[in-house]
């Protein structure tokens, strides 16, 4: 299993590159990789990221209450 792993803002962000799965501080984000390979989630509707550690900060910075779930 291939993993991409970063903090952003105190977010802990894992990314299973096998499986394009992302969790932000153990909580799993639901994403969709778009027919033109770029990937959009729930959290921030109608936005393609070209990048699922693009979406994650994203979502992290802009997503409304997200900063309640955890973080510092």
């Amino acid at each position: 299993m291939a993993q991409q792993e970063e903090t952003h803002k105190g977010f802990k962000i894992v990314i299973d590159t096998d499986k394009n799965e992302l969790t932000i501080d153990s909580k799993k984000i639901d994403i969709i990789r778009e027919d033109d390979g770029k990937y959009s989630t729930s959290y921030m509707p109608y936005t393609n990221y070209g990048s699922i550690l693009d979406l994650a900060r994203h979502v992290i910075d802009k997503a409304p209450d997200f900063d309640t779930l955890s973080g510092s």
